[in-house]
C-alpha cells in the first residue's frame, strides 16, 4: 500500500517536530561513536555517521500479515486458509486493491517461530512492514504508533488498555505490544537487527511522536537500548520533508547513535546528497538488474547496464553507496521471477537460470542486498498487492498455484550468497570496478576492490560456453576460482532443520566447484565458463 503525503503536511510536521524533538534551542549533534561498536562509519564524520553494522547487513523484508500464521487465536472470523489460490495477474480475483484486505492470519508470533529459518538463510537484519495499530488495514489516518495491531499479536488486547491520553505518563503496553517486545528480544538473541517501516501523518504527530520513538527504542526507559528497535524506515520522505527528517534523525541518534534510519523515496537520488538518512533504498539498482536480464531485445545494452551500476558509486560518496539497500523485488515493485518469465512467454527453465544470475549480481554489486520474503523460493506475483501473497512454506500443504521444483535451489543459492558476503570483505566494503564487457559473447565481469583484497564476478548470460582470459592479481600470484553449481547440492549434506519438522526449510548446502591457478607473467588467468553461469575470482595479497 503506497501512501503519499502533501507538502503542506510536511511543513506542519516539520514545525511540530522541530519543537517537539529538539526544543526551542535547536537540535543537538549526535554522538560521534556508537556505544555498541565504538565506531560509526569509515569516514568518522559525526554528523553523517552511518552505523557500522549497516555496511554488513543482509536484509530480509517481511510483510508480517503474509509471512506465517503463528497463533490462530488472533485470526479474524473470515481468515482464509494459508494455501488459498492466489491470483497470478490483475483481474483474476476482483480488484487487486482488495487483496491487501484479505486476512491470512500472519502475525508476529509467526516470525518468532520462523527465526530459525531466517538464521539458516543467513540474513542478519529484518525489515518489517507496517505493524502499528490501524496501518495493517491501510487506515493511515487512524494509525496509532503507540501500539501494535492486535491482528498481529493478541486479539482484543488493546481494549484492555484504558485511561490513556496524550500524556505519555498514562501510556501502557498492551499484550500485543509485549508480543512484539518478546520478538525483539528473541531476534537480538539470534543476532538479528530489527527495523520497522512507518508512515507519519499529522494525526500521528499530534500523539507525541518524540515519546513514541523513545517508547519503542528504549521500552523500559532505562537508557540502555538493547531491548528496543534498531532503527526506522520512513516511507516516501520526499524533498519537502527535509526538516522533519533532520529532526527525526537528531532525536533517534540521541537515543541510540547506533540505530539506522532508512529513507524509502522511490528514487534514492532525490536524497543522496542529503544526510538525514543513513541508508536509502536504491530501487534503481534492482530495476537495472531486472531490466537487463529480463530483456529479449538489445534496447538495454550491456554497456548501459554496467554504466548504470557504476553510476551508483558517484552520488553522495562511496560510503553511502556501500550501505544502500538493493532490492530485486518488493511489496510495491513486484517479484523477480514473474518479471523474468513475462517477456515473450519465456520458458520457466530459462527464467530460472536468469533468476540465478540476477540474484548473484544483486549480492555482488555495491550496497546491501535485501530479500523480499518469498523471493528466495521463487514466489510469483505482479506489482502492488499481487506481490503480497502468503509465504510458501515446505511444512505446509501446497495449493495448485505453487510450483515446487525450484524452491530448494533458489533458497540454497541465497544462503550461499549470504555466506560469501560474510567471508569476503570486499563484497561489503569494496569499491566497484568494471573488468570485462563482451556483448558479442554475452560476458561481463566487475570487481569489488579493497587495497589488499579483491573479488571478481564473471557472468556468462548467453547460451555458449567460452574461454575467458582475465587480468587478475600480479604475476606469480595464486588466485582462486569458484564455480557455484546452480540447482545442485553438496552430496550427503542436508539442511539442519529437515522438512516436516517445525521450521523445516528448503535449504541444502549448494554444491560449489573450484580451482586454484597462478597468474601468468602477463598478469592473466584463463578458465572456461558455461552458459548461464558465473565464476568468482578470489584475489588477495598476504599481509
Amino acid at each position: 500500500m503506497h501512501v503519499r503525503r502533501s507538502g503542506n503536511l510536511a511543513i506542519i510536521l516539520a514545525l511540530m517536530l522541530c519543537t517537539g524533538l529538539c526544543g526551542a534551542g535547536g537540535c543537538e549533534r549526535e554522538e560521534t561513536t556508537s556505544p555498541h561498536t565504538g565506531s560509526a562509519s569509515p569516514s568518522g564524520k559525526a554528523d553523517r555517521a552511518i552505523p557500522a553494522w549497516a555496511y554488513d547487513a543482509r536484509w530480509y523484508q517481511i510483510a508480517v500479515p503474509r509471512f506465517y500464521n503463528g497463533d490462530r487465536s488472533n485470526d479474524l472470523e473470515r481468515t482464509l486458509p494459508w494455501t488459498t489460490e492466489w491470483p497470478l495477474r490483475t483481474g483474476t480475483t476482483g480488484k487487486t486493491s482488495e487483496l491487501d484486505m484479505l486476512p491470512y492470519g500472519g502475525d508476529l508470533q509467526g516470525i518468532q517461530k520462523r527465526l530459525a529459518y531466517l538464521e539458516e538463510l543467513g540474513v542478519n537484519a529484518l525489515y518489517l512492514t507496517h505493524i502499528f495499530q490501524g496501518s495493517t488495514q491501510g487506515q493511515y489516518d487512524k494509525v496509532d504508533l503507540r501500539h501494535i495491531d492486535d491482528t498481529l499479536g493478541v486479539k482484543g488486547s488493546l481494549a484492555q488498555v484504558t485511561g490513556e491520553t496524550d500524556d505519555p505518563a498514562t501510556w501502557r503496553f498492551s499484550v500485543s505490544d509485549h508480543v512484539f517486545l518478546d520478538l525483539l528480544k528473541s531476534a537480538h538473541e539470534h543476532g538479528f537487527r530489527v527495523v520497522v517501516e512507518v508512515v507519519i501523518n499529522k494525526d500521528t504527530a499530534k500523539k507525541r511522536l518524540p515519546e513514541i520513538v523513545r517508547r519503542w527504542m528504549d521500552p523500559n526507559g532505562d537508557g540502555e537500548t538493547s531491548d528496543g528497535l534498531d532503527g526506522w524506515a520512513l516511507r516516501e520522505p520526499g524533498g519537502s520533508h527535509s526538516v522533519l527528517s533532520r529532526a527525526w534523525r537528531e532525536h533517534v541518534k540521541k537515543i541510540n547513535p547506533n540505530a539506522v534510519l532508512i529513507g524509502d523515496v522511490g528514487d534514492h537520488k532525490q536524497l543522496v546528497n542529503r544526510f538525514e538518512f543513513d541508508v536509502l533504498v536504491a530501487y534503481e539498482a534492482g530495476d537495472a538488474i531486472q531490466r537487463f536480464f529480463a530483456s529479449t531485445t538489445p534496447t538495454y545494452r550491456l554497456k548501459d547496464f554496467v554504466d548504470d551500476l557504476t553510476a551508483m558509486q558517484v552520488p553522495g560518496g562511496s560510503e553511502r553507496a556501500l550501505a544502500v539497500l538493493t532490492p530485486l523485488g518488493g511489496p510495491y515493485t513486484g517479484r523477480l521471477l514473474p518479471a523474468l518469465s513475462a517477456p515473450a512467454n519465456r520458458p520457466v527453465s530459462e527464467a530460472r537460470a536468469l533468476w540465478h544470475l540476477a540474484t548473484v549480481v544483486q549480492h555482488f554489486v555495491t550496497g546491501t542486498p535485501i530479500t523480499y520474503y518469498g523471493e528466495e523460493v521463487g514466489m510469483h506475483g505482479g506489482k502492488g498487492p499481487l506481490s503480497r501473497a502468503p509465504m510458501w512454506w515446505r511444512d505446509l500443504p501446497d495449493s495448485t498455484s505453487r510450483a515446487t521444483d525450484y524452491r530448494g535451489e533458489f533458497a540454497s543459492l541465497v544462503r550461499w550468497l549470504h555466506v560469501r558476503r560474510g567471508i569476503q570483505k570486499p563484497l561489503r566494503r569494496g569499491g566497484f570496478r568494471p573488468v570485462l564487457l563482451d556483448e558479442d559473447r554475452r560476458l561481463f565481469a566487475f570487481a569489488r576492490t579493497m587495497p589488499d583484497d579483491e573479488v571478481i564476478l564473471v557472468v556468462n548470460y548467453g547460451s555458449g560456453k567460452h574461454k575467458v582470459t582475465l587480468q587478475a592479481g600480479k604475476p606469480g600470484q595464486m588466485v582462486g576460482v569458484l564455480s557455484p553449481q546452480f540447482g545442485r547440492f553438496a552430496p550427503g549434506k542436508r539442511s539442519v532443520r529437515q522438512p516436516g519438522q517445525p521450521g523445516g526449510t528448503y535449504i541444502q548446502p549448494l554444491r560449489t566447484g573450484g580451482s586454484r591457478q597462478y597468474v601468468d607473467t602477463g598478469g592473466h588467468i584463463r578458465f572456461w565458463i558455461n552458459p548461464k553461469s558465473v565464476r568468482i575470482i578470489l584475489v588477495s595479497e598476504p599481509p
